[in-house]
Order: structure tokens, then C-alpha cells, then sequence
């Protein structure tokens, strides 16, 4: 059997909602990873065209190739060369020119709905929770109010809101509005 031990890690930029990403993977693999083995990664709620991938790599497996499958919502990493020796570190990059779009809804933090699988000769990893990803907070529900709604007058703003994840205590909430200011 094969092993990461926890090393799976995403990142995604841009992080908003609903916009298409540039996705980051990288994990360790304490088994060699060989021409035609495969990464599997479950990414639910994105979205985009099912088309093969421009991927760029940094890793001792050294070319790789990619599918996205928009009916199961995943990407396949299929090896293309020589096998490595582990433990293997592989960083993949998925450049948003391949228009794969983050959910609308976000997701909280190590969401263990994204999973990553392996298949490979010399021991495979079955579908297992990704260590470590961001939050993509959501508004749920937002109402802005203010206390006097004429031009050029000093007012009280106040913003209420439902998320769709736990705020972190420290965090900050930035609100933007064009057109007010500050004295």
C-alpha cells in the first residue's frame, strides 16, 4: 500500500468565489510513482469544461498529463515517464487558462470533501481527505443599513451577515463601498 501520510496540500489563486483558479497541489509519495500511475483528485462544486489540462510540474516524476472531468467534478494526473524514486515530492500547478471555476458557495478549511487517490503499481491509496486547503468564506445572507441615507452626510453603517463557515476570532471582514468616505 502506498502513502502520502498526510502531506496533501491545495491553494488556490485567485481565492473568490466563483471564479475561475489557478490550483496548486503538492504531496509526498513514500512509493515510486511510475509511467501510466495516477493522481485523482475529487475537487466537488467546481466547475469547468471537461477538457485534457495544460499542467506545469516540479517533481522527480517529471511529465505528467491531465484531465479534468466535469461530470465527477475531478482532476486525473496520469505519469507519462520513468519512475521515481521515494520518497517523491510532486508540486503541480493547474494555470487558470484551463477555466476551472471555484464553487459560488466557498468551502471551509481543510474541507475533507476534496480527496486525493492514487493508483499506482507499486502500491495505490484509495480516496483520503486532502490535509490541507484553504477557507473560501461565502456570504449566506448579508443586509446593509445605514442611519442617514443622504449625500454628504455622516452616517452609521451597520452590516449583518450569515457565512458559510465559522469565522476565525482575530479574522477580519473588509467591506467595500465605492462612492463613501471618511473624514
Amino acid at each position: 500500500l502506498g502513502s502520502i501520510q498526510g502531506t496533501a496540500a491545495l491553494s488556490f489563486d485567485p481565492l473568490q468565489a466563483g471564479s475561475v483558479t489557478s490550483i496548486s497541489l503538492s504531496f509526498t509519495a513514500y512509493m515510486p510513482l511510475c509511467q501510466g500511475d495516477s493522481i485523482l483528485l475529487s475537487l466537488p462544486e467546481f466547475s469547468a469544461a471537461s477538457a485534457s489540462l495544460i499542467l506545469f510540474v516540479n517533481s522527480s516524476t517529471h511529465e505528467l498529463n491531465g484531465t479534468w472531468a466535469e461530470s465527477f467534478a475531478s482532476l486525473q494526473i496520469s505519469a507519462l515517464d520513468k519512475c521515481s524514486q521515494p520518497p517523491t515530492v510532486v508540486r503541480i500547478v493547474i494555470p487558470s487558462i484551463n477555466g476551472i471555476r471555484l464553487p459560488e458557495l466557498g468551502f471551509s478549511a481543510n474541507d475533507p470533501a476534496f480527496k486525493i487517490s492514487i493508483i499506482a503499481q507499486f502500491g495505490s491509496i484509495p480516496y483520503t481527505a486532502v490535509s490541507k486547503s484553504p477557507a473560501l468564506i461565502s456570504l449566506t445572507y448579508s443586509e446593509l443599513g445605514y442611519s442617514t441615507p443622504l449625500a454628504l452626510w455622516k452616517t452609521n453603517i451597520s452590516l449583518r451577515f450569515s457565512a458559510n463557515t465559522v469565522l476565525e476570532q482575530g479574522g477580519s471582514i473588509i467591506l467595500k463601498l465605492p462612492g463613501f468616505y471618511s473624514d
